[in-house]
Parts: C-alpha cells; sequence; structure tokens
C-alpha cells in the first residue's frame, strides 16, 4: 500500500461504519469512522485522507453538503458516496458536485471495496503529480541559481564560486576531471553565467571526431577544398561567434591542428580549409581533459603554450568518490527525473542503499550514479527501492569482510593478504586504471607498479 491508506467512514449508521471499517482494516487500510460529518469537518486529519466514503442522508449536515465542504477545503482524497435511498437524480446531483462514485446500500461488497481502490488509487496519482510538480519547480529554482549544479559538498561549493568568479572573465577555461564528473555542464554555466549567454554554445567532442575532418569542422572550410566540398562549410568557431565553444577531451587533438587552435586563440581569426581569406571571430574557449597534461607535454603529444594559452583559469572537478556527502542529493534527483521519464509515479530509495552507495568508488562518476539510479527505477516492482541486489560496486569493506572468514594467520601474512586482496579489489573496481588506482590507493604510480609486479597483477586482467 502507499503511505497514506487512510479512509474517512462517515454514516449515521453504527453497523455500517463497523462493517466498512473492518472489510477496509483487512486490506490494510487505516480507518477513522465518524457518525456526524461536522465531526469530520473538526477533525485534524481531514487533510490526511485518502478517500472518503460518505452517507448520503444523516442528521446534521448532508453528505451532500459535507461533499461540498470537503472540496472547499481542497482536501486530496476523492468521495465515494453511499445511501440507502439512492436514486438517478441524488446520483447526478452528487456526481456534478465532484463526487467520485455512487454506490447504493445495501452495496456489494466486492463493488464497495473495487470503488474505493480506485478511488486510492486516484488520489495517490493526484498525490504524486503534484509531488513532481514541486519537485520540478525546485529543481528549476536550483538549475537558475546553480547551473543545474547539484551538491553542498566543500568542493561543490568550491566549483560553483569558481564558475561564478570566471564567468565575466573573457580568458580560456580548462575543466579537469575524469569522466563522468560534468565538464560539460560546468562549461555550460559558465556560458550562462556570462554576458554571453544569449549567443550560441558549442560543444564538440575532440576524440569522437574522425581526424580527416576537424580542421573542417572547427574552421570550415570553402567549395571545392577537398574532393567531395560540393559547398562552404562554416565551421564552429564561426557559428559560436559571440558565444562559447567548448572543446571536451581536448588532448585529443592532433598535435599539428592544436597549432591552429593556438593561432585561432591568439589571433581571434579562422581561416577556412581551401581559403586565404581569414575570418574574425569572438568566442571564448572552454576546453577540457581527463588526462594529466603535464604527462602528455613531457610525452610530446601536447603543446606546453597550448596548455597555458587554455588554462589560464582552470576548474578542477572533484571525482564523486571525494564528495559523498552529495550522493543522496544526486541520488534523489536522478531519481525524480526517473520516475518522470519512465512514468513510475512516486519512488522512493531507502537510507540504507543510499548509505550503500556512499561507499562506493563510482570510477563513470555521476554519470554512473545516474545510470544505476535509472535501472534501479526501470527494475523496481514497488514504490519503494529498499535491495541493491545487483550492484555494480562493491564496497571498499568487502576485502575485510574476506578477511575475517579465513583461518588464522600472523600479522605479517594477514597485512600481505589484505594487501593484496585491497589492491585487486581496486583495480577490478577501476577497471584497470591505473591512475584512478594510485589516486584511490593514495600511492606513487612506481609503488603501484612494484606491487602489482610483486603480486603478478596486470592491468589487461581487470579491464
Amino acid at each position: 500500500m502507499n503511505r497514506w491508506p487512510k479512509i474517512a467512514i462517515v454514516d449515521d449508521d453504527p453497523t455500517v461504519r463497523d462493517s466498512l471499517s473492518q472489510m477496509l482494516n483487512l486490506r490494510n487500510y487505516e480507518t477513522m469512522t465518524f457518525e456526524r460529518g461536522e465531526k469530520l469537518l473538526e477533525s485534524d486529519a481531514l487533510h490526511k485522507f485518502s478517500c472518503f466514503v460518505i452517507d448520503v442522508r444523516m442528521p446534521g449536515i448532508s453528505g451532500l453538503d459535507l461533499l461540498k465542504e470537503i472540496s472547499k477545503k481542497k482536501s486530496r482524497g476523492p468521495v465515494v458516496m453511499i445511501t440507502g435511498h439512492g436514486d438517478i437524480a441524488t446520483a447526478v446531483e452528487a456526481m456534478k458536485k465532484g463526487a467520485y462514485d455512487f454506490q447504493e446500500k445495501p452495496f456489494e461488497k466486492s463493488s464497495i471495496l473495487a470503488s474505493i481502490a480506485r478511488a486510492v488509487e486516484k488520489a495517490e496519482l493526484i498525490h504524486t503529480t503534484r509531488r513532481l510538480q514541486r519537485q520540478i519547480e525546485m529543481i528549476f529554482r536550483e538549475k537558475d541559481e546553480s547551473w543545474g549544479i547539484l551538491g553542498s559538498s566543500p568542493q561543490t561549493q568550491e566549483v560553483k564560486k569558481q564558475i561564478k568568479d570566471y564567468a565575466p572573465i573573457e580568458s580560456s577555461v580548462l575543466v579537469m576531471g575524469e569522466t563522468g564528473t560534468g565538464k560539460e555542464l560546468v562549461a555550460k554555466a559558465l556560458h550562462e553565467a556570462s554576458e554571453r549567454k544569449n549567443k550560441n554554445f558549442v560543444a564538440l567532442n575532440m576524440a569522437a571526431l574522425p581526424e580527416s575532418i576537424i580542421h573542417s569542422e572547427l574552421f570550415g572550410h570553402d567549395k571545392g577544398a577537398f574532393t567531395g566540398a560540393a559547398s562552404s562549410h562554416q565551421g564552429k568557431f564561426e557559428y559560436a561567434s559571440g558565444g562559447t565553444i567548448f572543446l571536451d577531451e581536448v588532448d585529443s587533438l592532433p598535435i599539428h591542428l592544436q597549432a591552429i587552435l593556438l593561432r585561432v586563440l591568439e589571433e581571434k581569426m579562422v581561416t577556412r580549409l581551401g581559403s586565404n581569406k581569414q575570418i574574425p571571430v569572438d568566442v571564448r574557449v572552454v576546453a577540457a581533459t581527463n588526462q594529466d597534461i603535464q604527462t602528455l607535454i613531457e610525452e610530446g603529444k601536447f603543446r606546453r603554450d597550448l596548455f597555458h594559452r587554455l588554462g589560464m583559469l582552470s576548474i578542477p572537478l572533484p571525482p564523486l568518490r571525494k564528495r559523498p556527502e552529495d550522493i543522496p542529493l544526486l541520488v534523489n534527483h536522478f531519481l525524480q527525473e526517473a520516475c518522470i521519464r519512465y512514468r513510475k509515479g512516486d519512488m522512493v530509495i531507502s537510507p540504507l542503499v543510499i548509505q550503500k552507495m556512499q561507499t562506493q568508488l563510482w570510477p563513470g562518476n555521476i554519470r554512473e550514479l545516474k545510470n544505476e539510479v535509472e535501472a534501479l527505477v526501470i527494475r523496481s516492482q514497488g514504490r519503494e527501492i529498499s535491495q541493491w541486489g545487483d550492484m555494480k560496486n562493491v564496497s571498499l569493506t568487502e576485502p575485510i569482510d574476506e578477511l575475517e572468514n579465513q583461518t588464522m594467520q600472523s600479522l605479517r601474512d594477514a597485512t600481505a593478504t589484505f594487501e593484496a586482496q585491497f589492491i585487486s579489489h581496486v583495480l577490478r573496481e577501476v577497471k584497470g586504471n591505473l591512475k584512478l588506482a594510485t589516486e584511490v590507493l593514495d600511492v606513487s604510480p612506481r609503488t603501484l607498479f612494484d606491487k602489482m609486479k610483486k603480486l603478478d597483477l596486470k592491468k589487461e586482467d581487470f579491464k
């Protein structure tokens, strides 16, 4: 049942009140009975009922007048009218005044129960719709104030502060963070909080573009510039002029195009492929990477001068595992989105499941969390998600649990066993990503390499 299956029974006949109350109690409804309509209107529980069952003819206020008063007080519960003196005219009048259904005495047990069940279902639907509308309004209000970046942790607050501080500045911004940490959301926030917000925001993923078309996509081409160029093409820098361009995974840009990008940033001019004409562009660039740019520079894969140009301002995004206090808010946000998208009605996730989620590594970060919540909503058959059995993540405490089940051993052996289990566990969770593993384990790359070699662990075995 739902969380408030409370039924009000109003009838001057105690036999009817007791009979209906007993039938409903056996079906897990909570009931309150009233011998007069005035008693109901005086009750503090008036707005907590999910359905009213009201006799038409009673001493004092009549059932029809009581129906009218309930409607005035905007109670969320539908009204089922009952009478031993029913006729078509009374039924029509009751329905016109807002009654949900009409049952004649002596009523059939199955008929009255079915009518009440439908009324409760309608009340649930109305309640859910109103609740979701309020939540959506809150989400949009928060989005207006925080650009959709959810979280109250110090790390998230610092990101919001940097966005606010950097938005009015025209310099390029480099957003750095792991996959799924919300780099494009930050780029959009920088755009929306700036004076460029009414101009175009263009997002491009450098890793998703074939090298052969990157120049054309970024800077455009003239007709006949290459085989198949049947017409001129405006590049994204031209299209975004006056606004913001977001270059995701900028570290994937080929080295020769990095030089062209640097020149565009410095001169604020683009030259289409196949043309000698320079076209002025006024674009703010926000770039993003999930790689260690300094390492790429040392390996000759990224230009140092371009890095300094793009990273005049930088915003590092914390991984989700470093801000677990944000997870409850994110989970409930994604839950409401998924309930609306999949038409699941009002759902809740138990605090125990959320606590379990807060212990996970989440190598895919916010994106992975969102996908997991959606999957839970899709699979769930009830209103409360209280189990997380088909887990994709494993708690960091599990290697300790495994160790406790082993036979007694020396401290040195126990320490070695735990270390081997824990390193293997982390490598499995991050799918062999050594950079991520060093951060989780808080060791240097060299230390991790030596320990993996000693334990005969290969990163390929964990992908």
